[in-house]
């Protein structure tokens, strides 16, 4: 068994990784996505992410095109699409993770 450390990118993909603050979001009830994954982060790393968002649907690009910097988006509160250039980042912030 490995132990969980973290969000890694999917293979062959630039495109950011989400994760929710608040509720669980609507595509846990599709097929593939009927695990919760619950990580406990340290103080402070809700507002790491807020100070370097940037909301989806005013910038011109795709999640690809951001790597380096987190998404919002009004119709999912509380979720944070974070680019990839950011996983170690948050990684480091992660301190476990629990799946459900």
């Amino acid at each position: 068994m490995m132990e969980a450390k973290g969000l890694v990118p999917k293979h062959g993909s630039r495109g950011a990784k989400w994760v929710s603050v608040k509720n669980k979001q609507e595509s846990l009830s599709k097929k593939g996505h009927e695990k919760t994954v619950t990580m406990f982060v340290e103080p402070g790393t809700i507002q790491w992410l807020e100070s370097l968002s940037e909301d989806y649907w005013d910038m011109d690009v795709g999640e690809a095109g951001f790597p380096d910097g987190v998404f919002t988006k009004d119709n999912e509160p509380g979720a944070f699409g974070i680019g990839i250039n950011l996983l170690d980042e948050f990684n480091e912030k992660v301190k476990k993770v629990t799946v459900e």
